[in-house]
């Protein structure tokens, strides 16, 4: 188990998760960047976006049947299958509450206007939210689930979110030069700043969830889809540079104000003792 990793295991390691993760994105997006560029031009595309998410997932399941068998995929599936979020379940619409903000703010002071959709849409919803965990949210189990985890063996949870963050930046790159991404409209800048902010408040959750793998999961799912959701459900013009630049600073606020309460270590205590326990 990775709590069993020695300190001079951890740089190693984390270092080939990530060349393997890169890799294991990298190559499909590549793939399609050179081919369509557009994720949605038809099958082919929409597989190789697929796999290109996978990545992350599929380099911590790999490493982890490599370093202890068959009971580390085992233990993945596990963490997958622990549905009792108990009092934490509200965190899943903290999203939306964010996602809220930054529309009515990118209306407020830019070009997009409310443009309230048909109550049709509301049937959507339901589908926008699943997407953001297959198109999204399966990351978690490399990001949180394995690269997480193995770094806090060795640093304070603060140190490691902060480096999951630009690892977790690094890797949206290709997105960049996709056509229909979110990360097509977005600013490098602005996108980095708000990917460090929610490295470490979803560090937090997956510490004091003690390593609870479904809920990371379904947390970045419900980002996704809940800023979709508002966009286009209220105001289908407001995913820009207003948008961005408001969440970004939230999330930023939200961070900065979690490790004055909780401390450099973002909860690690807690995870520590549910890993013990369940040795």
């Amino acid at each position: 188990m990775l709590h069993d990793v020695r300190p001079e295991q951890v740089a190693p390691r984390a270092l080939v998760f990530v060349l393997l993760a890169l890799l294991l994105s990298w190559l499909p997006l590549g793939l399609l960047l050179v081919t369509s560029g557009d994720p949605a031009a038809g099958p082919g595309s929409m597989g190789l976006w697929l796999l290109g998410g996978l990545g992350p997932g599929l380099a911590a399941i790999l490493l982890s049947w490599r370093h202890e068998g068959r009971a580390g995929p085992r233990r993945i599936l596990a963490s997958l299958l622990r549905w009792r979020f108990g009092p934490r379940g509200w965190l899943l619409l903290a999203p939306l509450a964010v996602g809220l903000l930054g529309v009515a703010v990118a209306v407020w002071v830019g070009p997009a206007r409310w443009e309230v959709a048909e109550p049709s849409y509301l049937l959507l919803v339901p589908v926008v939210l699943v997407g953001g965990v297959v198109f999204g949210g399966l990351e978690e189990i490399g990001w949180r689930g394995h690269l997480q985890p193995l770094l806090q063996v060795r640093l304070s949870g603060l140190a490691a979110a902060l480096i999951v963050g630009v690892v977790w930046s690094v890797w949206h790159a290709p997105l960049f030069l996709l056509t229909g991404t979110t990360q097509a409209t977005s600013s490098p800048v602005w996108f980095t700043v708000g990917g460090l902010a929610l490295a470490v408040l979803f560090a937090w959750v997956w510490n004091i969830s003690g390593g609870n793998l479904l809920l990371l999961v379904l947390l970045h799912g419900a980002l996704n889809g809940w800023y979709t959701a508002a966009v286009q459900g209220l105001a289908p013009g407001a995913l820009g540079a207003g948008f961005e630049v408001v969440t970004a600073l939230v999330a930023t606020a939200l961070a900065v104000l979690l490790v004055a309460r909780a401390g450099r270590n973002l909860g690690l205590a807690t995870h520590r003792a549910a890993a013990g326990s369940s040795s």
